[in-house]
């Protein structure tokens, strides 16, 4: 089944199989340690419902998967909304803090300096997992991304995520850890 654009009416189910996979991410751990699965899909459904307003939120096999892939103008479009909440215009999304800013200043720096496709994120279901959802989310946006003749990039903090990625091309360009301590991040991207 290909990836389908995802919709408003698609944000509650996304959310909850993304509060479900990245529960035991260390990312999500070390930033949010007292979360409960409650907590994670009201974060998770805010950045969804950007993604989805964005027109960069893909969904497979009813919302048991999802990935959000952003081309250039998505990027900047991305960073726009950011740099909007910075300075007080719109309102941060629920979960998130001030002190994330650092953060994402952080990660920022690290992105490729000519066009790329970046996944931002991913998920696949506890119980959906292992049945090629996720090949098939990073397949998608690859081909987007080769077919507009840019590299593909991503973060992860997952150490098993890295021979997964890189099964499907992609190649570490960089690691380290974030400002105030937390996992190790690995950058990747893949060829053109």
């Amino acid at each position: 089944m290909e990836p389908e654009p995802a919709t408003d009416a698609d944000v509650t189910a996304l959310a909850g199989a993304f509060a479900l996979a990245f529960a035991r991410d260390p990312m999500t751990v070390w930033r949010r340690p007292t979360a409960t699965h409650d907590d994670l899909r009201v974060y998770y459904g805010a950045l969804i419902g950007e993604c989805v307003g964005l027109g960069v939120m893909w969904k497979s096999h009813g919302c048991r998967a999802g990935a959000a892939w952003l081309g250039p103008e998505g990027i900047s479009r991305r960073n726009a909304q950011r740099r909007a909440r910075r300075r007080g215009v719109e309102p941060r999304p629920a979960g998130t803090t001030a002190t994330d800013s650092v953060l994402w200043d952080w990660l920022d720096a690290r992105l490729p300096q000519r066009p790329f496709w970046f996944l931002d994120s991913i998920a696949v279901a506890p119980e959906a997992q292992r049945q090629g959802l996720g090949s098939a989310l990073v397949a998608h946006g690859l081909v987007r991304a080769r077919a507009a003749h840019c590299l593909a990039f991503l973060e992860t903090s997952l150490a098993s995520n890295v021979n997964f990625y890189e099964s499907h091309g992609f190649q570490i360009v960089d690691e380290g850890v974030p400002p105030g301590g937390g996992p190790v991040i690995w950058f990747m991207q893949a060829s053109p």
